[in-house]
């Protein structure tokens, strides 16, 4: 009886050697080292690792304030306080604060130790002013015990008004911006010397809505200089409207302070604030700053007032 025949066809050998390729890539590909994070990826963090929201721990608590350091920057300050046994770490991810948009690229960490409190600061996002707030104020935070467990939280923040009184006034203030144009002078004017030096500065003020009356009820100055109300021409209020759709305002302006942390400052707190009142509203601040030849003339005036070279 005669054996079938053994020999390996020539397709029977192309497929040994696509196999066996297969399987050398394969091998090749599983001993490979994953890449290197780039320089822009986010390395991970314990926090990053945490299970779905979880309630918050009982004794953590959070509030909404703002102090007078923050106004100008429009910032506001998330304080936690942490009454439970334990040291806590947390990172705040996020805030939803009702009436304006969520600020951006929030992370935080803190270590919040028993019975301790703290102020995390946060960028106000910019105002809603066409619909009502909607919810409530709340932050999404990580928190870690001492053993290192986390869990993401949500909390609720309590803001005891402040949202719906900082809103109101940004408002008032774009309603403001809407109907009234505040322009100051590109050239101010040093008025004397020694004790008795002043910057003369002007201000146009125009309607943009002459239907709608606006009165400027004050000029106020700043941490650097002062306005007195008795150097204002014309004396407040000055009203523009549909029959003076535009008036010009003369005051001076006073070096009040000399010391040194304000004068680095100085770029920053030399803005004057106009208080508008429209159509018979509470009246809202429109802070302008002078341009580079009335900021080097105030400035240039103050070091001559405070005797700095």
């Amino acid at each position: 009886m005669a054996l079938p025949d053994r020999t390996p066809t020539a397709a029977t050998l192309t497929l040994v050697v696509v196999l066996l390729a297969v399987a050398a890539c394969s091998g090749s590909a599983s001993s490979t080292p994953a890449p290197t994070p780039s320089a822009t990826a986010t390395h991970p963090t314990a926090a990053s690792a945490t299970a779905p929201s979880a309630p918050p721990p009982a004794g953590l608590s959070a509030s909404l304030v703002q102090y007078r350091r923050d106004q100008p920057r429009r910032f506001v300050e998330v304080k936690l306080d942490n009454r439970t046994d334990t040291t806590l770490d947390v990172t705040l991810l996020g805030v939803t604060l009702p009436g304006f948009e969520s600020p951006q690229d929030i992370r935080r960490t803190t270590r919040l130790e028993p019975d301790r409190r703290v102020d995390l600061p946060v960028a106000l996002g910019n105002v809603v002013c066409a619909r009502d707030p909607v919810g409530t104020a709340s932050a999404t935070v990580d928190v870690a015990r001492d053993s290192g467990t986390s869990v993401r939280t949500t909390l609720p923040v309590d803001d005891g008004g402040l949202l719906d009184r900082l809103r109101d006034f940004e408002c008032a203030i774009a309603q403001a911006v809407e109907v009234v144009e505040i322009e100051l002078s590109p050239t101010w004017r040093q008025r004397g010397s020694g004790a008795e030096l002043t910057v003369e500065g002007k201000a146009t003020i125009r309607s943009r809505s002459p239907a709608v009356p606006v009165e400027v009820t004050a000029v106020n100055g700043n941490l650097l200089f002062a306005v007195e109300p008795e150097t204002i021409d014309p004396r407040p209020p000055v009203t523009v409207d549909a029959q003076r759709p535009e008036a010009r305002v003369t005051f001076a302006a006073i070096p009040a302070r000399c010391d040194g942390h304000a004068i680095a400052e100085a770029r920053r707190l030399t803005t004057f604030a106009f208080l508008v009142a429209v159509d018979g509203a509470q009246p809202v601040p429109l802070r302008r700053a002078p341009a580079e030849d009335g900021y080097q003339t105030l400035i240039s005036a103050l070091r001559e007032r405070c005797g700095i070279s």
